[in-house]
């Protein structure tokens, strides 16, 4: 039982930083595409 209680912090972590690595994969690129979109609509202004 220890074991699992040992374990049990270290599972969540890890799944935490999957979670915000996987949030952060998903943000990047719409954020850098407004980006563009955002300057290209700048310049042409």
């Amino acid at each position: 039982m220890p074991l699992v209680l040992e374990w049990t912090p270290k599972i969540l972590f890890s799944k935490a930083l999957s979670g915000v690595a996987i949030e952060v994969l998903f943000a990047f690129p719409y954020q850098f595409a407004f980006l563009v979109v955002g300057s290209l609509l700048v310049h042409s202004v």
